[in-house]
């Protein structure tokens, strides 16, 4: 696992997946140059981390079909790695933002929040729900299930190195979303009583009406949330370097201005993840200059915050 991180107070990076893509996002030697933030790189089982977060989804693809726990061992294994590693960075004082990888490593970045913030609320920005269990899912990809596992929904089986208290589902908000699992998925949102905002939402209403209503939501009574952003919520054609692309997704545009709202909330974040690129699917580096975008709003916003401070 590479890690990076800044000096200052409000930001730590940590990559799994795209750490051998971070450099093609911000050149090499740039984050140091022009942002003033120190390149940490400490190699933490780099070839598992690699087969994990960049390749448990297209790794499931050799495994049995009916098989309900694909990479179970690996993931978790990974994931109590990365949980003590955010950790780390929180007790330093550090705001994280991990890098996958697929979805399945919010399971270790989101606990280890709430596990020093507990009274903390949830942006869950993507076009699938990642709510199913291991009784409801389909496919049996641990990517499909981390934000019911999150919610105390899942037992602890894919969450036994964390000993706090699961994210509050009110507290909660799925936005984005477009493809969500018939009937087990959808009757264990409604059970949970997620907040979801639709792509249709988002495109019918606005990205700021949308905005303004989920952030009511995650704020109210809380100290903060944590915001987790997808890639694969945007329309593919824009941003085709996914494993698991939708149709019919949010353009680039709003993708990237939905973002800088939610940085508008930096005081209120507590930590973020950015997860889903893969580099196999994309086209022209499509998908890698919308990231490249979205890096460097959020760096700025934080940068911008240790200056006001």
């Amino acid at each position: 696992m590479d890690s990076f991180f800044c000096e200052s107070d409000w930001i730590g990076i940590l990559s799994g997946c795209l750490g051998r893509y971070f450099r093609q996002v911000y050149g090499e030697g740039v984050m140091g140059k022009r942002m003033n933030i120190a390149l940490y790189v400490g190699m933490l089982e780099n070839e598992f981390s690699y087969a994990v977060c960049e390749g448990a989804f297209l790794g499931a693809k050799e495994l049995d079909a009916n098989q309900k726990k694909k990479n179970i061992n690996k993931i978790n294994k990974f994931n109590e790695k990365l949980y003590h590693t955010v950790c780390e960075r929180i007790e330093e004082g550090k705001i994280p933002l991990i890098i996958g990888g697929d979805h399945s490593i919010a399971i270790a970045s989101c606990l280890a929040s709430k596990k020093h913030n507990d009274n903390i609320g949830l942006v869950w920005f993507d076009a699938h729900a990642d709510f199913n269990t291991f009784e409801t899912t389909i496919t049996g990809n641990i990517h499909g299930l981390p934000f019911a596992c999150i919610t105390g929904q899942n037992g602890n089986e894919l969450s036994q190195f964390f000993d706090g208290n699961f994210f509050d589902p009110k507290k909660c908000v799925l936005v984005g979303a477009r493809s969500i699992d018939y009937p087990g998925e959808v009757n264990n949102l409604k059970k949970a009583g997620i907040h979801i905002f639709t792509t249709e939402d988002i495109q019918n209403l606005g990205v700021k009406k949308v905005f303004d209503e989920a952030i009511k939501i995650v704020t109210d009574g809380t100290e903060g949330f944590h915001f987790s952003i997808d890639t694969d919520v945007m329309e593919p054609k824009e941003a085709p370097g996914v494993s698991v692309p939708e149709e019919n997704g949010i353009s680039a545009q709003s993708f990237l201005e939905m973002i800088q709202l939610f940085l508008n909330e930096k005081e209120n974040i507590k930590s973020m993840d950015l997860v889903e690129y893969n580099p196999s699917y994309d086209k022209n580096h499509q998908t890698l200059k919308i990231i490249q975008n979205a890096m460097m709003m959020i760096i700025n916003s934080f940068e911008n915050k240790s200056k006001e401070e």
